[in-house]
This record gives structure tokens, sequence and C-alpha cells, in this order.
């Protein structure tokens, strides 16, 4: 049965600043500790002018459409901090941020102004990292992590450094970019079925289930927060601030991760493996 959905919030991402990063608490993968962005009462607080964990209207969920887009990669160029690779409808960006984290963009003629890397992800200076034609496939390994992207789909999977497999996208449909004045992106996870999936609140305590359902994730116009999605198999995929994030694992409409108001597809993917 279909969640009975609220209404979307009323909170515009138009022009959304983007401001000042700040450090926040990375115990879900067991990293060094960092300062704490708010006491519990700043977090209550925050929680009742953000968006995070309601539910979209049901007419929200429906994505653009699942049309025959052709995504399977023509080209790859490469530099020493990224590899970009080009399809019919846009360039797939992968940058290697640690041996645990890549940075996923995708977008299509330009890509905008990225927002700067969030304090809670470790950067690694002139990290070794180093990328292979295989077959049909790309691969990008950092150390921790490998990324493979098909050829044909364009698809991107992400492994453990042992060979175990996360994360894949859908290989019919990986990803998409919205053509409306809305500023749209959709990525067309394919999670697991019994994979535990919860979003990070506005303290680092609060943690809300994704399975089966669809709610906003982001934590209001004006946070600086990094939206944040943990796995049990392994794996948080954090979206930086400053634009709308909803999360749908309802299979009428999902699996997907939605954002509204930037015209590329932005997020970090890092494994705890």
């Amino acid at each position: 049965a279909i969640p009975d959905l609220e209404k979307k919030p009323e909170k515009s991402y138009a022009g959304a600043k983007i401001g000042r990063k700040v450090d926040y608490y990375a115990s879900a993968l067991g990293k060094t500790p960092v300062t704490r962005v708010a006491t519990r009462k700043e977090a209550k607080l925050k929680s009742v002018l953000s968006e995070f964990g309601t539910m979209p209207d049901n007419t929200s969920l429906k994505p653009l459409g699942h049309p025959n887009l052709n995504m399977s990669i023509r080209w790859l160029t490469s530099n020493k901090d990224n590899i970009e690779l080009t399809c019919a409808c846009g360039v797939l960006r992968i940058t290697p941020i640690s041996e645990n984290t890549v940075r996923i963009n995708f977008y299509r003629d330009q890509i905008d102004r990225l927002q700067d890397i969030p304090k809670e992800i470790t950067v690694t200076s002139n990290l070794r990292w180093n990328y292979r034609e295989v077959r049909e496939k790309v691969e990008v390994a950092t150390g921790k992590l490998l990324v493979q992207v098909d050829k044909k789909t364009g698809a991107l999977s992400f492994y453990s450094a042992k060979g175990k497999l996360l994360l894949t996208e859908n290989t019919r449909l990986p990803r998409q970019l919205g053509n409306t004045a809305k500023i749209q992106t959709w990525t067309y996870f394919d999670w697991g079925k019994t994979e535990n999936l919860n979003a990070r609140g506005n303290d680092d305590s609060e943690w809300s289930s994704l399975n089966n359902t669809a709610k906003y994730i982001s934590l209001g116009a004006d946070s600086d927060r990094t939206a944040c999605i943990m796995s049990n198999s392994g794996y948080q995929l954090l979206v930086p601030s400053g634009k709308l994030v909803m999360c749908c694992t309802i299979p009428m409409y999902g699996p997907y991760l939605y954002t509204e108001g930037e015209k590329q597809v932005d997020y970090f993917f890092r494994t705890a493996l």
C-alpha cells in the first residue's frame, strides 16, 4: 500500500546561499570525533524549521519518466583530479577525495559552481589513485574503494577494496536531469531489498528510517548541514547543503535520490569497509 504522504514544505531553495561549512560528528563511520554543530536544544529548534523527515505529496513522487535515454559512454578524459566520461545526455565526473571517498557529479553542458567539500569529509592531499579501461567497464581505484562504470549503460557500481558490491545504479536509467524551471535531478539506485537505510537529522543521534517510504532528508534552505544516508551495507551517501533532497524507496515510484535547486547531480560516496 502507498503511504498517506503529507504535503511538500513551502520553503524555497531558489537562490539558497552557498555558505560556510561546519564540522559534523562522524560517529557512524567511527572517525576521529569532530566538533558537534549544535546542542540538543538547538537541534530541536532546527528540526522545526527544516523539512527533514517530512513526506512529499504523492503527486510529486513520480519522476520525469523512463525515456529511452542513451547513457552509453562515448569518450573519456582525465586529469590529476578526476576523470570525466561523456555520453549523449551529459558528462559523468568522478573525483577521488580520499582512500574511502569519491565525489560524483553529472551535468549537461557546463558544471555549475560546486559546494565546498563538507568538513566532515577527510580530504587526502596528493592522493594516489588510478583508473583503467577493462573491456566494457572503466574502473577508478582509490585504495579502499573501487568505482566501476558500465560503458554500455553508464551505470555506476561501488565496491569495497575486497570486492564486495556496496551499491549500484539502475542499468536501465542510472540518473536523470530535469528540464523544467524547478531544476531537478534523479539518481536511480538499486538498493537491496534487505538493506537498511537511515537518514541523519539535525542532531547526530537523530536517524530516520528510509525503508519503503519517501522523505525529505535535507535540513532546510538556511542550513549548512549535509544531508546524509547511512546503509547497513557499510557506506554513506552525503549530499551538500543548499538544495532540497528527498529519498524515495517506494517501489511504485523509485527507488531514487532526488534533488531540487541545483543543475547537476552532486553527492559523495564514502565507504566504512
